[in-house]
């Protein structure tokens, strides 16, 4: 079961931006229950009848003028969410990309990108090819889960930017035959042959609100645009919670096939890339800390393994370490009795030192893992990749690619 937690982001906080987002999440969680917070609350639920209103009529924009998107001359995959937050999109990711690369398939990812930053230093050491890549892919920017991905899939074409037709469009001039669109659901550009949702079962519903008040990007409804729904982290809440989710899922989006997954844990390692087992942490005196949207299940794993948690610290989600690594520092240094430090993978690859202040620092790797329907949609890849064309003739390509590089869908 899943711990109760109010992250408190403001110990980490380390400017007026990261200051803002722990206000918010203070209040719009109703962790402030003074009456300005419910003030606040109140206006913040009424821009969000306001954002309510921008993407209904979006949304109908492409269901009327645009209903099926750009297409591109290859199958496209997308992985999205209905909230803002971590609900595991790059451990699926990963897991899709896998797959399709054992087929001997091209395959590039492609995604947003947000807080990107130059690649020449965003490659975690432990990468046995590090080198390699940083000079194949120095002209490129990645974000935290970008450069997790590259640490991961050794092969794999990744692209991150605003424009993802003209990231596609890229990708396929370089050969890519299956394209992964990461955090794609409310990109309605360009078509895509699968649209996976993710929904996290500690927080499916993002607070009940759409933004700002709450966590949903769109309102439940939009669920009936989703080919397959995976319900992650099932292994956090109780049986009787997870099956209640499936039947509220299905009475919103009947169409969807609906599967449960659960996020491993599979090893610690560090940032030379050395591999321990998880045995480590049991009955070890640990400090965590992380940059999530959703820090409570990477504490509630850490438990499960049998750890004992001294503190607990977090940033916002893609926070930017270098500007509060004295704070990070000070804060680990303030708990002599712990003696390991834990972090995630995400953020491993911003800290590349072995020790934070003098206790060896360790990251928890995890892995995408199926509890119910994992074949299934596996079976729904392989019935795209038989349908879809892999290959086109020359002048197909040559055409689509020129209609990309028009502008258009962008």
């Amino acid at each position: 079961m899943l711990p109760e937690l109010q992250p408190n982001p403001l110990m980490l906080a380390g400017s007026i931006k990261e200051r803002l987002a722990a206000w918010w999440w203070k209040t719009i969680s109703a962790e402030q229950r003074s009456w300005p917070a419910t003030l606040v609350r109140g206006n913040l639920w009424l821009a969000s009848l306001g954002y309510g209103v921008a993407v209904h009529l979006r949304n109908r924009f492409y269901d009327i003028f645009r209903s099926r998107g750009l297409t591109i001359p290859v199958p496209v995959i997308s992985v999205g969410n209905l909230t803002v937050g971590g609900t595991g999109k790059t451990p699926l990711v990963a897991w899709l990309a896998k797959r399709l690369l054992q087929t001997g398939l091209r395959v590039a990812i492609l995604s947003r990108g947000y807080r990107a930053s130059a690649a020449t230093s965003c490659l975690p050491r432990e990468h046995p090819g590090s080198e390699a890549i940083a000079t194949r892919y120095s002209q490129h920017t990645y974000n935290d889960e970008g450069r997790e991905l590259l640490a991961e899939l050794p092969g794999i074409l990744l692209r991150q930017g605003e424009n993802r037709a003209e990231l596609a469009r890229q990708a396929i001039a370089e050969g890519a035959q299956v394209l992964l669109l990461d955090d794609g659901f409310q990109h309605r550009r360009l078509h895509r042959d699968l649209d996976i949702v993710l929904m996290d079962a500690t927080n499916p519903w993002g607070l009940g609100y759409l933004l700002p008040r709450g966590l949903l990007r769109e309102p439940p409804s939009a669920l009936r645009r989703a080919d397959v729904i995976v319900l992650s982290r099932c292994d956090l809440v109780s049986e009787n919670r997870c099956r209640e989710l499936q039947r509220q899922i299905a009475q919103t989006a009947p169409q969807a096939v609906i599967t449960l997954a659960r996020h491993a844990p599979a090893h610690l390692v560090n940032s030379e890339g050395t591999v321990a087992g998880l045995q480590q942490l049991r009955g070890e005196k640990i400090l965590a800390f992380c940059g999530l949207g959703n820090p409570a299940a990477f504490l509630a794993s850490l438990r499960q393994l049998g750890a004992e948690i001294v503190a607990s610290c977090f940033c916002r989600d893609h926070c930017d370490y270098s500007q509060i690594l004295d704070k990070l520092q000070s804060w680990a240094s303030a708990y002599p009795q712990a003696s390991t430090a834990v972090t995630t993978r995400k953020d491993l690859v911003k800290l590349p030192f072995r020790q934070l202040a003098g206790k060896p620092l360790w990251a928890l790797a995890t892995e995408f893992a199926w509890i119910e329907g994992g074949d299934i949609l596996w079976q729904r890849v392989r019935q795209i990749l038989r349908i879809s064309e892999i290959s086109t003739t020359s002048d197909d390509r040559d055409e689509e690619l020129a209609f990309l590089g028009t502008g258009h869908g962008t």
